[in-house]
């Protein structure tokens, strides 16, 4: 595939580095208010729910401006009814930041903690279900953006639909990278956003749901700019226009370049075979995984480093010279190596970027006190800031 020329990797889950077509199609996008972009969005709409295996007729999809924690946010703040009781399930960042959602608008709910490693079990989630009967909606993170952890969302949506609950999912960053037939899972909202697995621009995110929970959610929303009620009416009259077009019109060229890929499974293939690859490799260079090899997702792996000497700075403008770029991470506030594979790595280049870490702690180990120079690290927030920078700065 076409990649913008002379660019960094983005080794992030979100945002992913942009195909060219992509970039291109946000050139001549469409005015809000002119058809061609009311029929961009509706064709949009359609096809996100296509990715998601759900019929037109059961479900419904409303896109969002903004990050994915808007769509989170006005899920949960429009769509559960009050006296409802949602039960969260605690292993990741933005399972915590739901919670925080949930008490700023007084929703009650309850948090199933199972740590940063352990992904949620079926068997526990039944038996509380069983015992709660208060409780009324299931929210859970497909993977974690900062461990990679994956929660079993067959396991957990069985017993979440044999218990007659709600079941919501955030799959912020593996939709569009992973094979999830939503109504076979019985999932019944879903939320994610454009520039992860789906490889669009940042700016827009979506909810999916069914039409029947939206469609008895008017008046309830607590937010006015976050109404999924009043937005599916707008997007459904064609009177929407409060969405970025060029973001809009990125997703619909995303989508059609997944499609030419083969679609949601196939990527998820391809993100699984660099993964192996990523994770035997670092492996071997010393550094730790932080999960089991069964709780990982494809998409996102994170490591230990190898030395208490740690400097991500240090780490961040060695792969920067080298063309690829990784944001901070940190796990139960221990500094952490987060690879994402989203952006559609290749052999080549994962061998490339091995190599780049061979390096990097065949210096890092020989010289443990190496770290970039303090007045040296405001480079790396300059907007103009390019690879060259970092020469000569170790």
């Amino acid at each position: 595939m076409k990649r913008q020329a002379n660019a960094c990797r983005l080794l992030t889950p979100g945002p992913v580095s942009i195909e060219a077509s992509v970039l291109e199609s946000m050139t001549c996008c469409p005015s809000p208010a002119d058809a061609a972009f009311i029929s961009m969005m509706e064709d949009v709409r359609r096809r996100l729910l296509r990715v998601a295996s759900m019929r037109p007729a059961e479900y419904a999809a409303v896109l969002t401006a903004g990050p994915c924690a808007f769509a989170l946010e006005a899920a949960l703040t429009t769509l559960i009814p009050e006296e409802s009781r949602v039960l969260v399930v605690c292993n990741g960042a933005r399972a915590e930041a739901a919670c925080r959602m949930l008490a700023r608008a007084d929703i009650a709910f309850e948090k199933l903690e199972t740590g940063f490693e352990q992904a949620a079990g079926a068997a526990e989630i039944a038996m509380l279900l069983d015992e709660r009967p208060d409780i009324t909606h299931v929210a859970v993170v497909h993977v974690d953006a900062v461990s990679g952890l994956r929660n079993d969302l067959g396991e957990i949506g069985r017993a979440v639909r044999a218990a007659g609950r709600t079941f919501i999912v955030d799959a912020g960053v593996s939709f569009g990278a992973a094979s999830i037939d939503a109504e076979a899972l019985g999932i019944d909202v879903l939320l994610s956003v454009a520039d992860c697995g789906l490889k669009g621009v940042s700016g827009l995110s979506f909810v999916l749901a069914r039409r029947n929970i939206l469609e008895s959610s008017e008046g309830r929303a607590r937010s006015v700019s976050l109404d999924l009620f009043e937005g599916l009416r707008r997007q459904e009259a064609s009177i929407e226009n409060s969405l970025p077009p060029q973001a809009v019109s990125a997703l619909h060229a995303a989508l059609d370049a997944l499609d030419k890929e083969g679609g949601s499974a196939v990527r998820e293939t391809s993100c699984r075979a660099t993964a192996e690859k990523l994770a035997a490799g670092m492996i071997r260079l010393g550094f730790e995984p932080c999960l089991e090899e069964d709780a990982r997702s494809p998409h996102v792996l994170s490591f230990l480093h190898p030395s208490d000497t740690f400097s991500f700075e240090h780490l961040q403008c060695v792969l920067r010279a080298a063309g690829w770029l990784i944001a901070s991470a940190a796990i139960e506030n221990r500094s952490v190596v987060s690879l994402s594979t989203l952006s559609g790595i290749d052999d080549t280049e994962a061998d490339r970027l091995l190599s780049v870490f061979h390096e990097y702690l065949e210096e890092a180990l020989q010289k443990p006190s190496l770290i970039l120079r303090p007045k040296n690290l405001c480079l790396l927030h300059k907007p103009n800031f390019c690879a060259n920078d970092c020469s000569g700065y170790f």
